[in-house]
């Protein structure tokens, strides 16, 4: 592993402003150096206690554990055992800079080389799977899968993108461009959960809760199953509605500018203005879809 490390610096988890004069970094920057946590990161742990119970005296692993907001989380919620690992020695500098714990392990490691066995009862992946590379995120999720202890959740949150190629913050600022290698459609993820035997039994705020099949019932499956089906109909939907705002904009531009009759016409021509905008919306294989 260990793909572009040596962008991964202080100045990356802290936040800085970039060549371009883009500010960049890990997000929730802004509210650390401000001395809090961000509000998505108390999201994460309400999601993952409502469905493991609390986390009191349960033990905790964060796979790409940053700046360590999920790790101060969760001992705070009297998790009994909290490890952090992350390849990056300046992340787990500022972790020691301000958590103290005795219930706190820190490991400079590789996310696809980590050897525990059943030993937690949760396991963050919490926007770290864009980082990792194609090649070897399956055996990221084989390794998570096995820490697991029996009954316990492996919380994965990434960005969902339309493609896989579809353009994000980090393209053209040289900082941090190419760190979003593995950029994950809500089709892949769940592809990826069906190959490792993981059942997606909580989503939300494209938070995935996941648990081994062989840990859950079979109503625990048939909810999962209908709760993911929603979500992929409600995400399919919302784009549909974005383009129809989209077109309704554009007819509304061409009758005030040309008329009510030129809109109608233009509407209908093939090779219009508005109908090659409409196959621009859906790039060709191959393309690029900016």
């Amino acid at each position: 592993m260990g793909y572009l490390r040596d962008k991964y610096t202080r100045a990356y988890f802290l936040g800085s402003t970039s060549t371009t004069g883009k500010p960049v970094g890990v997000a929730g920057y802004e509210e650390f150096r401000l001395g809090g946590i961000a509000p998505r990161f108390v999201g994460y742990l309400r999601v993952t206690a409502a469905e493991i119970g609390g986390f009191c005296r349960k033990s905790v692993l964060d796979i790409g554990c940053g700046r360590g907001e999920m790790l101060y989380l969760s001992l705070g919620s009297d998790a009994a055992h909290v490890v952090g690992i992350d390849f990056s020695r300046a992340a787990l500098d500022i972790v020691t800079s301000w958590i103290q714990s005795d219930r706190l392990q820190l490991l400079q490691q590789e996310a696809n080389s980590i050897t525990f066995d059943a030993e937690f009862d949760v396991v963050f992946l919490l926007d770290v799977v864009e980082h990792i590379p194609r090649w070897e995120i399956n055996e990221v999720y084989a390794r998570a899968r096995k820490s697991l202890r029996h009954g316990g959740v492996v919380v994965v949150h990434t960005p969902l993108f339309r493609t896989s190629d579809e353009h994000d913050c980090t393209a053209g600022v040289p900082e941090v461009e190419g760190m979003h290698c593995n950029k994950q459609t809500f089709a892949k993820l769940l592809g990826a959960c069906r190959r490792h035997s993981m059942v997606p039994v909580a989503f939300r705020d494209d938070v995935f809760v996941l648990r081994r099949a062989e840990d859950c019932s079979l109503s625990q499956r048939i909810r999962a199953t209908i709760v993911i089906e929603w979500h992929g109909f409600s995400r399919t939907l919302r784009r549909f509605r974005g383009t129809l705002r989209q077109r309704a904009a554009q007819v509304v531009r061409l009758i005030l500018r040309r008329g009510p009759g030129c809109a109608i016409r233009v509407f209908f021509a093939h090779g219009s203005p508005l109908w090659r905008a409409g196959k621009r919306d859906k790039p060709q294989r191959g393309q690029s879809p900016h």
